[in-house]
């Protein structure tokens, strides 16, 4: 550990720390708590999966953000950015509604000096501010690249991506934000794309005769939707309706590239396409449902036979 002194400037040029006064970074940087360590060129910082009590600011040196990739000879830790100072990581894991857990590896990429800053400390200074902005931090100003890749190595869905075609993300998706409301997908149009909520929540729905919106689920981060529309047996077509229930970011991944991963991994396409079968019937019981007419409301329902 150091008595290193930090200008609080420093500190409150971060997105993060801007809502505060310097005095309460001050504060927050003598806590008793928080104190600035030094790692050594190769040291593990933080790893994926563990839990989070801390985040920490890059003062000295330079750390790299690791995923684990599939290569030919198996799993294999994948370089996707590189923090330097005046940056700083691990606070998705403190923020509130986060999974309180790393989602990378954070390795020294040379000697460095970090200011560590316990869970507490950010949850205490933060949390009024957080409540009323924190949308736009998690949306907005968090490293996207990360969180994309992320998402991606995660899921189950692209277990067959080969290592470059993580580092090459772009490639083959788009990001885009949606706010409250937006009609994401439409009920039997063409399909070109599948989706992947980073952000926010969505409810697929169906439409009835009458104009009425049925709600069969609610989706959040890192689910997804559109599949079954991408694969050749269901025509092309949307069967369901997704709209944003508050202002989302959704990652587009093209049918094609979809495609290719999925042709790799036949126990997924088969699993997909018995469930594509089980949706279609739920969507049409859906609407045979509320498409039956209730008593009251103009009916020509018969009245029991009475003796």
């Amino acid at each position: 550990m150091s008595k290193r002194v930090i200008d609080p400037s420093i500190i409150r040029r971060m997105h993060l720390f801007r809502p505060l006064s310097n005095q309460e970074i001050r504060i927050m940087i003598t806590g008793p708590d928080n104190a600035v360590v030094k790692y050594n060129q190769g040291d593990i910082i933080i790893r994926k999966g563990d839990p989070g009590d801390c985040m920490y600011i890059i003062l000295m040196g330079t750390v790299e953000v690791l995923l684990t990739g599939r290569g030919r000879a198996g799993l294999r830790m994948i370089k996707v950015a590189t923090l330097r100072c005046g940056d700083y990581f691990g606070e998705q894991a403190l923020l509130p509604g986060g999974y309180g857990r790393r989602n990378a590896t954070v390795r020294a990429e040379e000697p460095c000096e970090l200011l560590r800053i316990q869970k507490h400390y950010v949850n205490r200074n933060l949390s009024k501010e957080v409540d009323n902005t924190i949308g736009e931090i998690t949306l907005a100003e968090l490293p996207q690249e990360h969180k994309v890749r992320s998402v991606l190595e995660e899921m189950r869905l692209f277990k067959s991506l080969k290592p470059d075609e993580l580092v090459s993300f772009k490639d083959w998706t788009e990001v885009i934000k949606v706010s409250a409301g937006t009609l994401v997908t439409r009920d039997s149009k063409p399909s070109t794309w599948l989706y992947v909520v980073l952000e926010g929540k969505v409810k697929v729905f169906v439409t009835n005769s009458n104009g009425e919106e049925i709600q069969l689920t609610t989706l959040g981060h890192g689910n997804y939707f559109g599949e079954f529309a991408l694969i050749p047996e269901y025509a092309g077509k949307r069967n369901t309706e997704v709209r944003a229930l508050m202002e989302c970011r959704l990652l587009k991944v093209s049918k094609s590239y979809f495609l290719r991963f999925l042709r790799r991994d036949p126990l997924l396409y088969q699993a997909i396409s018995t469930v594509g079968k089980s949706q279609i019937d739920q969507v049409n019981w859906h609407r045979r449902k509320s498409d039956t007419p209730k008593p009251g409301k103009g009916s020509t329902q018969s009245k029991p036979l009475t003796a």
